[in-house]
């Protein structure tokens, strides 16, 4: 008979039927056989405490440890990660969080989680490794390197516009020691984008070469400007707050100024000499020089990162 209200809610989960969760479960019985992986962790939420045994509990590390598996699977940030502790029965049981237990908090999540080093998660690895080995899941003989990638906020990166943003920059910061030392420069940033924008348009690659050529004359003359302000800039101000100042805008000059080398070398190399660049020797940002080109249908601009992938490749598989 169908009731209008349900009967009280049991005190004990029942275990979740779904491919999900069985995963989970195995990846867990891995966790548990890896012996020594909760102490690594441990080690590392215990540096710089004088007196362990005091103040409050704080996450176990086998909380941390289990935590930080779920995130990285799913690809969660700490918000989210939060929330589903709080809603999954399936991992909390998985990080073995208790039915009364109360769920971390993001904060408290982030703050444990960012403590574990990367050379814990290597040996973390290698201990679950040394677990795929003994099962017979894996012979351990090669390395598969295994990240993410984060989608990068720049533009289209065209040899133009980035020698158009290394005079912009570069122009720019000289402006700003001028405020310390005397310097004498010419502002090529509107010759710069009037270049840039004349490739942008020309229809005809033939058209589009002397222009490139203008446009590498002026990025060159302005690099040469920059390099003598962080030459001035070396002698500092009159007072240390200058003094400061001053070496601050000259690394920075330095620092733009590397990158417009490298950036004039492959537009040189590419539009000039018509030779081919290979992409792991490219600059597409000025700005994020470590972002890489990774080719995902359409070619993408995006930012590495590692990634804890081991238990999950495990898990997968079995």
């Amino acid at each position: 008979m169908r009731r209008i209200i349900g009967q009280q809610a049991g005190l004990v989960l029942t275990q979740v039927a779904h491919a999900h969760a069985a995963e989970l479960a195995c990846m867990s019985g891995v966790l548990d056989e890896a012996v020594g992986v909760v102490e690594a962790v441990q080690e590392d939420l215990l540096r710089g405490v004088r007196n362990p045994a005091t103040g409050r509990r704080g996450m176990t590390a086998e909380l941390v440890l289990r935590a930080m598996v779920i995130k990285q699977l799913n690809g969660f940030s700490y918000e989210e990660l939060a929330s589903h502790l709080v809603d999954s029965t399936t991992y909390r049981s998985f990080c073995r969080i208790g039915f009364v237990d109360t769920v971390p908090s993001a904060k408290t999540l982030q703050r444990n989680i960012k403590k574990v080093r990367p050379e814990t998660l290597e040996v973390v690895n290698r201990l679950l490794m040394g677990v795929a080995q003994r099962r017979a899941m894996e012979r351990g003989a090669k390395m598969r390197g295994d990240c993410t990638v984060t989608e990068s906020n720049i533009h289209q990166p065209t040899d133009s516009s980035l020698l158009d943003d290394c005079v912009r920059v570069l122009t720019r910061l000289m402006h700003r020691a001028t405020e310390i030392v005397s310097l004498a420069f010419s502002d090529h940033t509107k010759r710069a984008r009037r270049r840039s924008i004349a490739i942008q348009y020309a229809a005809r690659k033939a058209a589009r070469v002397p222009l490139y050529k203008d446009l590498i004359k002026v990025t060159k003359r302005t690099l040469r400007a920059a390099e003598r302000a962080a030459t001035a800039l070396d002698a500092g101000g009159a007072d240390p707050i200058e003094v400061a100042h001053a070496m601050y805008l000259a690394t920075e000059i330095r620092h733009y100024a590397e990158l417009t080398r490298r950036v004039l070398a492959q537009a040189e190399r590419r539009v000039v000499r018509g030779e081919s660049v290979p992409a792991s020797e490219k600059v597409v940002s000025i700005f994020e020089p470590h972002t890489d080109i990774i080719s995902q249908g359409q070619p993408r601009y995006l930012l590495r990162s590692q990634a804890l992938s081991v238990v999950h490749g495990i898990g997968a598989d079995h």
